[in-house]
């Protein structure tokens, strides 16, 4: 996760637009534990909570009520938090996006 990644994500929007001053997004990250077949929320000490969601996130405005949209999502800013997270192994990813309006 050195490089920025690009995730296809099933969107379930109320609103007509979130557009760039107030949209925000929220992120958790989940490792697979293989013995248990269970997901393990990694902590992130809330440098994922409320981070400007046009500047690392969807393309905006975003218009989609629902379906699927493409994002690139960019960490490599957190290079020692990053330097936490074990090799070959299966990350869920779970972001939450609102307009702070």
């Amino acid at each position: 996760m050195n490089m920025p990644i690009n995730l296809k994500i099933a969107l379930d929007n109320e609103n007509t637009m979130f557009t760039h001053a107030f949209f925000r997004q929220t992120i958790k990250i989940s490792e697979l534990d293989e013995e248990s077949s269970t997901w393990s929320e990694m902590p992130t000490y809330g440098f994922l909570n409320h981070m400007p969601a046009c500047v690392n996130g969807p393309l905006c405005p975003v218009t989609v009520k629902s379906g699927e949209i493409t994002m690139t999502l960019d960490l490599s800013s957190y290079k020692l938090w990053l330097l936490s997270l074990q090799n070959d192994v299966p990350y869920q990813f779970e972001i939450m996006m609102t307009d702070m309006v």
